[in-house]
């Protein structure tokens, strides 16, 4: 008895490995597209030997500099490209908690934290004096009318939280104190300059690997686990079900049967689902 428990269960288990080898082909796709190896981190400039607490980083679109705002310390920063540990550091704007508009040099800003470049060179600054301020010679563009935070639209008041981006003829605003996305319409759209994001060719060769060793590895491992179920020699009379009642050898009959025809439906059903959605997905990419 307790040898044809063990076949049972052992049955039983090798039928739910079928199910779990089906899911291998997804992850192993999944891997592909999220691990990307060859990449290694190094430092190219120490902010700190300037006492710069820089809160980001935003390079300009022609790739001569990135500007870098310093949010303690009201300031933002210039950075020559490429970067390495003998660039040179500029004061762009600011020098001191304030709001004064003018000429960059002599502009004040009160902790600065987001900027948006656009394509002409336009440059837009979050003030968290609630105000959108462009540099050139320094404007106010939207808000800043009060000191006090709020919600409102046309000269615009924000909360003291927000963040903007440029996009062609508006700069979008995650306003976030007010759980809000607004937008600034520009009056000259070329002041933005578009330009279509693009996959690059090692990407397509992980997902395109991924593809090519996944399905067949996991097929293989399918494969394998049904032609050992296969080969199990069952003795429905005398063998692995012959000291059972012979009501319940006959539901045990029945319910492994149908269990194998599941499963192996199932692994079918699993490896061609993650087959199509790998080719889609690849020809997405070779679209993009």
């Amino acid at each position: 008895m307790k040898n044809s428990s063990a076949w049972i269960i052992g049955a039983l288990l090798l039928a739910s490995l079928a199910n779990d080898a089906s899911e291998f082909v997804r992850e192993l796709y999944a891997l592909a597209q999220n691990f990307c190896s060859g990449f290694t981190v190094k430092t190219l400039f120490d902010l700190g030997k300037h006492s710069v607490n820089a809160f980001g980083l935003y390079p300009d679109p022609r790739n001569k500099f990135m500007l870098a705002p310093d949010s303690s310390g009201n300031r933002i920063w210039k950075l020559r490209l490429p970067l390495s540990q003998n660039s040179s550091l500029e004061a762009f704007a600011g020098w001191e908690s304030g709001y004064i508009d003018g000429p960059a040099a002599k502009s004040l800003f009160n902790r600065p934290q987001s900027l948006a470049m656009c394509g002409n060179g336009a440059i837009f600054v979050a003030d968290t004096r609630m105000a959108i301020r462009k540099i050139s010679k320094v404007t106010t563009i939207a808000g800043g009318s009060s000191r006090k935070p709020g919600i409102a639209d046309g000269t615009a008041r924000f909360s003291s939280e927000f963040s903007l981006a440029c996009s062609c003829g508006s700069l979008p605003i995650a306003d976030r104190g007010n759980w809000l996305i607004r937008e600034i319409q520009i009056d000259d759209p070329k002041s933005c300059d578009s330009s279509d994001s693009t996959v690059s060719g090692s990407q397509k060769c992980v997902v395109l690997l991924g593809v090519c060793l996944g399905i067949p590895l996991g097929a293989f491992i399918i494969w394998k686990i049904l032609d050992q179920l296969r080969r199990q020699e069952f003795d429905y009379g005398d063998g692995v079900f012959g000291e059972v009642p012979a009501g319940i050898q006959g539901q045990a009959q029945a319910q492994l049967r149908m269990l194998t025809l599941m499963f192996q439906r199932k692994a079918f059903l699993h490896w061609y689902t993650d087959f199509s959605e790998a080719e889609s997905n690849l020809n997405d990419l070779v679209t993009e």
